[in-house]
């Protein structure tokens, strides 16, 4: 009985510890949710020119992102283990505010990202954006879209006059290892 008492009071103290450390947290007070750590990979894309599509294949390299909302302007804000800094506005209309065509690429088509997403209008697909300087290739607007809470996807798009430059991203919460079967068996 004692022991099944001193189980519950530490059930207890731990509930109460992990709700306290969420109210203090300081970026809570200042109205701002922190929503972890994302690894960021360019999936695929493409460069036009001259009407004529040539398909990129996808890099590689893993960006890594601590990523934040803002509570009361629903800002989503990013920043890059490089030290980057990157916020973009939330958008209203979702991706309905956002046109392009991956033509026969392999990139996401709008119905690709609404099931995805799980849901029927492109409306009601949680959407930020922002214009930035993309470097060695000038001005563009990065789109972020919300699958769930561990998975978001994006674009990064630049038009100039003769050359447009699209590459997709999907961003998945960083969580560790993955688990794994055990495959130390020697029956197999």
């Amino acid at each position: 009985m004692k022991a099944l008492f001193y189980r519950i009071a530490l059930t207890c103290f731990a509930i109460a510890l992990c709700g306290s450390a969420n109210a203090h947290d300081p970026n809570a007070e200042k109205g701002i949710k922190r929503l972890g750590e994302f690894d960021i990979v360019n999936s695929g894309g493409f460069v036009e020119r001259d009407d004529k599509r040539i398909e990129m294949q996808p890099d590689l390299d893993v960006a890594h992102g601590e990523f934040s909302l803002d509570l009361e302007d629903k800002a989503l804000s990013i920043e890059m283990k490089s030290g980057a800094k990157i916020k973009l506005e939330k958008i209203e209309d979702g991706i309905a505010a956002f046109s392009w065509d991956p033509g026969s690429i392999r990139l996401l088509h709008r119905q690709d990202i609404m099931q995805i997403a799980g849901v029927s209008r492109p409306q009601d697909v949680e959407t930020w954006a922002t214009q930035l300087q993309w470097p060695d290739v000038g001005p563009a607007t990065i789109v972020l879209f919300k699958y769930n809470e561990d998975f978001y996807g994006g674009f990064l798009v630049s038009r100039s006059k003769e050359t447009t430059f699209v590459r997709q991203m999907e961003i998945h919460r960083w969580i560790g290892p993955r688990r794994r079967a055990d495959n130390t068996r020697s029956d197999f």
